[in-house]
């Protein structure tokens, strides 16, 4: 009988085979190097998200803790409240980024997020501007008060995420408001002589930030929903549409 023919045969087969430590360790690294090129072919092969998450767009400290940290907090917000599209989210980036731009949202109970696009409260402020009465609640109208009193300053995607995913008094979804940095401080309080740029005055003596700077209208209904965005004008659009069926 042939012994070595046999034992070659027994090392092909992988049975009744005793390896030396050498031969060992090379073959836990081959198995190691083949899951390890698994594993990179499987990220490299996967898709992109269609959600906008704040896990694979937010900058990650390069500390452990610090990161599991962030890792936790970014991660809570991407499973809360409605989904965000990744072309929505990567759309607001440019405007959250830009430095010319102060952008935030304003939510609002008054405004039916379900219904918006044939919502008469959103149509109007669309038209004529967001009334921005300051304290009111207080008692106290001043005219031309921080834009912060009544929009929500979104300095990045982790701002932004927060607000538009959650509720305020149950609020449905938020306006977006761009205006000119150049017009404000970072705080929202309005510079010295941009007043008349930033607000008009209504027959009440209330202040109204411009209609020009209202971006539009993102729907968010909570869990198990996707935000739905409409611009400006696509909701003067709808609300034309209305009164022309109206009248006829």
């Amino acid at each position: 009988m042939n012994t070595e023919r046999l034992n070659n045969s027994e090392n092909s087969s992988g049975f009744n085979v005793e390896y030396t430590k050498e031969e060992k360790r090379e073959r836990r690294l081959g198995f190691g190097r083949k899951i390890l090129n698994f594993v990179r072919g499987e990220a490299h092969e996967k898709e992109p998200s269609k959600e906008y998450l704040l896990t694979e767009h937010m900058p990650m400290p390069e500390n452990r803790k610090a990161r599991q940290y962030f890792e936790k907090l970014y991660g809570h917000w991407d499973e809360t409240g409605a989904k965000m599209p990744r072309e929505i989210g990567e759309s607001l980036e440019l405007f959250v980024k830009d430095k010319n731009t102060w952008f935030g949202v304003h939510r609002s109970d008054s405004i039916n997020g379900r219904e918006f696009e044939n919502d008469a409260i959103l149509q109007k402020i669309m038209a004529e501007g967001l009334k921005n009465a300051g304290d009111a609640s207080s008692g106290s109208i001043r005219r031309n008060p921080s834009v912060s009193k009544t929009v929500s300053h979104c300095e990045d995607m982790f701002h932004t995420a927060m607000n538009l995913k959650g509720s305020y008094k149950g609020s449905t979804g938020a306006i977006l408001v761009a205006i000119p940095s150049e017009y404000l401080d970072e705080d929202g309080d309005v510079l010295p002589g941009m007043e008349e740029k930033v607000y008009n005055t209504d027959k009440n003596g209330v202040s109204v930030i411009k209609p020009e700077y209202l971006m539009g209208f993102m729907q968010s209904l909570g869990e198990g929903t996707t935000m739905k965005f409409k611009t400006r004008d696509e909701i003067l659009k709808a609300s034309r549409a209305q009164l022309e069926e109206t009248e006829e």
